[in-house]
């Protein structure tokens, strides 16, 4: 019998923030996501670098998602010629982070941009900080990219990966 090959990963993690500058403005802009806030639509796809003629999975059928309390998990089968060429790119390296594409609803965090700002003004810092928070969130797409806008996503082959630890598929 034949070994089933995975390409598993994080492609959003809850609860810690990530960040932009917005030059023009002069502002740095945190956003948050958690768990509760998370809901995953009909059929959520998974593609290679939000391309969607490289769309490589789709939950109906090979990609099972997981929301754990650390964030979205997800584990895809290879059923593609795409999909086979995603899971080597994976398996050498050349693909090793994750995106994703959601509609969400948001409201500022007035009482933590408030602390961010005083502190960001006590250290002399002119920019302005403003905190976001992801009230509602509605996942569509996930997908492997080399140039994710949060690093704190991961994807990989080994199940055993340490940051897998906890995750039932």
């Amino acid at each position: 019998m034949k070994k089933r090959k995975y390409i598993y990963g994080l492609a959003m993690p809850f609860d810690d923030a990530y960040h932009k500058f917005d030059g023009s403005a002069n502002t740095l802009i945190f956003e948050r996501t958690n768990k509760a806030s998370v809901t995953l639509w009909t059929e959520v796809v998974a593609t290679i670098d939000h391309d969607y003629d490289k769309t490589i999975g789709n939950s109906n059928d090979n990609l099972k998602l997981v929301i754990h309390d650390r964030g979205l998990f997800f584990r895809l089968e290879p059923n593609s010629r795409q999909g086979y060429e995603a899971y080597g790119k994976v398996s050498r390296g050349e693909l090793d982070r994750c995106s994703v594409t959601y509609l969400r609803l948001m409201s500022n965090d007035v009482e933590q941009q408030e602390r961010s700002n005083e502190l960001a003004k006590s250290l002399g810092w002119d920019e302005s900080i403003i905190v976001k928070k992801h009230d509602d969130v509605l996942v569509e797409e996930i997908c492997l990219t080399k140039y994710p806008a949060n690093e704190n996503t991961f994807c990989t082959t080994n199940r055993q990966d340490p940051r897998l630890k906890g995750v039932v598929f």
